[in-house]
């Protein structure tokens, strides 16, 4: 015959605010995972970064015309990774730059952007998607730290005016 022990209303209860210890700790647990990933996962505009679409292109045109390009607004490809058959990333430089209204508005004294042109394969579609990026970082101070900050509209017009050169060069190539 098999022995049952029934328990006493003492380790019930013992046992009850285990569980409840146990659920209050996953509940924490998971709270703060879904905190910690939503701070490191800030908007890339916080940090300073701003993409735009530009469409789809040939690696051809984007080898041809990236660097005269850049060059003309005072940007030097630093790097040129490519990745498979259809995916490229060209780096600029960091360029020092004057700061706009609305910077120096804000208290920054200095800036710098670097550009990205970045592809990725378009599906269906000749040639490739292309995005370009950029980062931008500001000093408040002479011989102080650079800091990653939310780009100004200011400097988001002049990365889009860029924008408008690639996007421009890629319809004569009547891929977009």
């Amino acid at each position: 015959m098999p022995h049952f022990r029934i328990a006493s209303d003492g380790m019930l209860a013992s046992l009850l605010r285990q569980r409840a210890l146990l659920f209050v700790a996953l509940a924490a647990l998971m709270l703060g995972t879904a905190c910690a990933g939503s701070g490191s996962s800030r908007g890339l505009s916080d940090r300073g970064i701003y993409t735009v679409r530009l469409g789809v292109a040939s690696l051809s045109a984007i080898n041809r015309e990236a660097r005269p390009i850049f060059s003309r607004y005072g940007y030097t490809v630093e790097r040129r990774d490519v990745y498979g058959n259809d995916q490229l990333r060209l780096r600029t430089e960091w360029r020092t730059r004057s700061v706009f209204a609305d910077e120096q508005a804000q208290g920054y004294t200095q800036a710098q952007t670097r550009l990205f042109l970045l592809t990725r394969p378009s599906t269906g579609l000749s040639g490739t998607r292309v995005s370009l990026q950029s980062e931008t970082r500001y000093k408040r101070e002479e011989g102080g730290n650079w800091q990653s900050a939310a780009i100004t509209e200011e400097a988001k017009r002049r990365i889009d005016e860029i924008a408008r050169e690639f996007r421009d060069i890629f319809q004569v190539e009547g891929l977009n």
